[in-house]
């Protein structure tokens, strides 16, 4: 029932009681759909999408492109240690560094890219290609390049928003360490945060690409909870007037 037809209906001489109701009913209807349309989603400017399955984030992906086209980095048979380091593939290109002292200076071993110093933060920085996809196997591992089973948290932005994960605990390199994020305007810069001493930050399987853009939906249930109020304001207006 539109707003027009509740108007009219509520101007129609009834009984003080059912006059009363009516605009009860009426504010009912009115907050509910108010609450409805705010649940809507709406044209998305600069969200970013935060993915814990691999699966998924791949697939949107593929949405929109081949993931052939994508940067796919596994820091494998990378020297052990270098001053800079700056990766490059498909058209895409981001610069490593540290947190802190040094800033170029990261560490690779046992085919991990990880910070040169304990308690810094690994810092992954667009140069080039303007990818608005970024994922991978981010972790904490010791001065040797091992994972250890800390918790931690990524971040994420790009140029007029920043997202930080829930703190999530890898039960492996590979295991429960994938995070993805997909923007719908170009990605900056990539965090993995840590500042405990003897910890470093570190990743692996880093993929950089394009993905179609995402607009986050409602949860079905928010909006199938108002359905039963509308519908059963509807039927009461109806029932009064007939009476």
């Amino acid at each position: 029932m539109s707003a027009m037809e509740i108007s009219v209906v509520s101007s129609m001489r009834f009984p003080m009681p059912y006059r009363l109701f009516y605009r009860f009913v009426s504010g009912v209807v009115g907050f509910t759909t108010c609450l409805s349309l705010s649940l809507l989603p709406t044209a998305a400017t600069a969200d970013i999408t935060l993915f814990t399955s691999q699966a998924a984030f791949e697939n949107a992906i593929t949405a929109l492109t081949p993931l052939s086209t994508t940067f796919l980095n596994d820091f494998a048979g990378q020297p052990r240690g270098q001053s800079s380091y700056t990766a490059s593939g498909n058209g895409f290109s981001y610069r490593a560094s540290q947190s802190g002292a040094n800033p170029e200076q990261t560490f690779r071993i046992n085919d991990v890219l990880g910070t040169d110093a304990s308690d810094r933060n690994l810092i992954f920085t667009a140069t080039g290609g303007n990818y608005t996809a970024i994922g991978g196997n981010f972790f904490i591992g010791n001065a040797g390049g091992t994972f250890l089973s800390q918790a931690l948290t990524v971040t994420v932005s790009n140029a007029t928003e920043t997202l930080t994960t829930p703190s999530y605990t890898p039960t492996s390199a590979t295991v429960g360490s994938f995070r993805g994020f997909i923007s719908t305007i170009p990605l900056t810069t990539l965090t993995v945060n840590n500042s405990t001493t003897g910890q470093y930050a570190s990743s692996d399987n880093l993929r950089v690409g394009l993905a179609a853009a995402s607009t986050a939906a409602p949860e079905p249930g928010s909006l199938a909870l108002l359905l039963p109020v509308v519908g059963v304001a509807g039927m009461v207006i109806r029932k009064c007037r007939k009476n």
